[in-house]
């Protein structure tokens, strides 16, 4: 099993939308999300964007990154708010993805990273 872990300052929208949407579409691998400064709460729009196509959100909550996790991360996604030295090499990935504010940019971030784990998913199984 691969597990990823997304990773973004607040953990509150794009970290989010990338844990649901990777856990929602992998068969056999695993994602978690995390940020060195996690958020109170999910930013509403990260919800609503997700319940428009149906993922659950009920579980989803801003958490703190921990060694543990990344030590064990077999990939390391962040979304070009994190400093890339402060993770292990070989792991790290930076996805650039704008920090989304209104609903229509929650939708074309959401409908990024969608497409940008599709594309991971296939890179992961046929591995």
């Amino acid at each position: 099993m691969v597990k990823v872990v997304f990773a973004c300052t607040e953990n509150k929208k794009r970290s989010q939308l990338a844990e649901a949407i990777f856990n929602h579409l992998a068969r056999q691998s695993q994602s978690v999300s995390g940020g060195p400064f996690p958020a109170n709460k999910i930013d509403p729009l990260t919800i609503k964007s997700l319940r428009e196509i149906g993922l659950p959100t009920k579980n989803l909550h801003p958490k703190q990154l921990n060694n543990s996790d990344l030590n064990s991360a077999d990939i390391i996604v962040s979304f070009g708010c994190l400093n890339p030295s402060l993770f292990p090499k070989g792991k790290f990935q930076e996805w650039q993805i704008k920090d989304p504010e209104t609903i229509k940019e929650f939708r074309q971030a959401r409908n990024d990273i969608t497409d940008r784990i599709k594309k991971l998913l296939k890179q992961i199984e046929n591995n």
